[in-house]
């Protein structure tokens, strides 16, 4: 750091004409969505909370929008244990999945780039 408080990556920046953005922002968009068929077509990552892992192609999952990355965070309407990636959590998440009937309402969060405030008012 140097005397005037920047580092030399920012003295680089300016020197360049490189404007310093912000780190982009995310929203958590919860959405539900029923399974009919016995067949989900998707995988969790119980390890890093009921992270989808992967969506089978042409699967129900695929044609219901679910994506990577999504979380699920509720099963029929009760929301998942907590303690994610803990034994006790996958071993329950793991017993929902097996006893859930079909039709099964599942609920997600997905991220979502958060909407930029408007910069001042238009002309």
């Amino acid at each position: 750091i140097r005397e005037n408080g920047k580092t030399a990556v920012q003295d680089i920046a300016q020197d360049l004409g490189i404007a310093r953005t912000a780190a982009p922002r995310y929203d958590e968009e919860r959405f539900d969505v029923t399974f009919i068929e016995r067949a989900l077509g998707l995988e969790l990552d119980l390890a890093r909370g009921a992270l989808v892992r992967a969506v089978k192609a042409g699967g129900q999952a695929e044609r219901l929008q679910v994506l990577p990355e999504d979380r699920l965070v509720a099963i029929a309407g009760e929301a998942l244990p907590q303690g994610e990636g803990t034994k006790e959590f996958i071993d329950a998440v793991q017993q929902r999945m097996r006893a859930m009937p079909r039709p099964v309402t599942m609920s997600f969060l997905r991220l979502v780039a958060a909407e930029s405030p408007a910069e001042g008012p238009p002309e």
